[in-house]
């Protein structure tokens, strides 16, 4: 039996398969008794629907977004994601506010509000 922890999620497989290469034992997962090569087709799928579609889908909407309402009005949105992450996790999956969320809301909404205004003001002129 072999208990082990990685520093860094990311390299876990990594770490997995370097054991088994030194060891030559194959790693079995405790919970259900699958093996680590059975488990990381899984992985793999995981992986390609978090990193693909995803990015896929969020290139699309920057294009969409800068095209229709241009870079400046784009970027301030870009912007306004944290805010707008930390404002949906309190309703979806009941995250706490805490007063970091808070002044970092207020920093990011000032911020977006000051671009905006020196950016109408240079349109004007």
């Amino acid at each position: 039996v072999c208990h082990a922890i990685e520093l860094n999620p990311a390299y876990v497989d990594v770490a997995v398969k370097r054991w088994q290469d030194f060891t030559g034992l194959r790693a079995i997962l405790e919970s259900d008794g699958r093996s680590f090569a059975a488990v990381a087709p899984q992985t793999w799928l995981a992986v390609f629907w978090t990193a693909v579609p995803t990015t896929l889908c969020g290139f699309v909407a920057w294009n969409a977004a800068v095209g229709k309402v241009g870079t400046v009005a784009a970027t301030s949105a870009m912007y306004a994601l944290p805010f707008a992450a930390a404002v949906g996790a309190y309703f979806l999956i009941h995250e706490p506010i805490t007063l970091w969320h808070v002044l970092g809301g207020g920093l990011i909404i000032t911020g977006i509000l000051l671009t905006r205004k020196n950016y109408a003001k240079r349109s004007s002129n």
